[in-house]
């Protein structure tokens, strides 16, 4: 980690990663998260008990509908590329101060799942009574700190750990690059663009 603020007693970080040929990393995304989190919080137990966290689910939708708000922007963005590149599931992200404007009427028109990162606002008290009936199943990836930026790191993981889940429902390998004919010609895409 190259800085040009050095940060007294972090000085290195072993790690071992499986070399994986994917689109969707997940070592390749939790180690660089996890060096920028022992920088911000030198805590090692920290980070071991974060990792340790774990997410579970029965889900095997077609369609996810993901909560999100700015404080969840990270995790939400990893589990909606991660559910596309993995070919896992349509997804679409509603922005849970937003979702006023008509929203709720995708999920009268096609069945789904719903995930919410839960901060406990206000408006996401009203969603058990108001929001949850529409889904045919609801998975709650709850905030576990206080601390935003610890917070971030902790969604991101378990937003990782969810779609391992999902990908092992519907057993698919997300480490598995699916090769359509023309995937190697936007992957290697080097034109210019407008």
């Amino acid at each position: 980690l190259f800085t040009g603020k050095p940060r007294e007693g972090f000085t290195n970080m072993l790690y071992n990663m499986i070399k994986e040929d994917s689109y969707v990393s997940v070592s390749a995304t939790l180690v660089p998260l996890s060096i920028l989190l022992m920088y911000y919080q030198n805590d090692r137990q920290l980070l071991d008990e974060i990792l340790d966290t774990d997410i579970r689910t029965t889900s095997n939708a077609q369609l996810y509908e993901v909560m999100t708000g700015y404080e969840t922007s990270t995790a939400s963005m990893m589990l909606e590329s991660g559910m596309i590149e993995g070919g896992l599931a349509a997804i679409v992200l509603h922005d849970k101060y937003n979702f006023c404007h008509g929203r709720i009427n995708l999920s009268k028109l096609q069945a789904s799942d719903l995930i919410v990162f839960k901060a406990n606002t206000e408006i996401e008290t009203l969603y058990p009574k108001h929001l949850y009936p529409y889904y045919n199943n609801v998975i709650e990836i709850p905030f576990g700190y206080e601390d935003h930026i610890i917070n971030d790191f902790y969604l991101s993981q378990l937003s990782l750990k969810l779609l391992r889940r999902i990908a092992d429902n519907k057993h698919v390998d997300i480490s598995d690059m699916k090769e359509l004919p023309d995937n190697d010609f936007f992957y290697l895409f080097k034109g210019g663009l407008k």
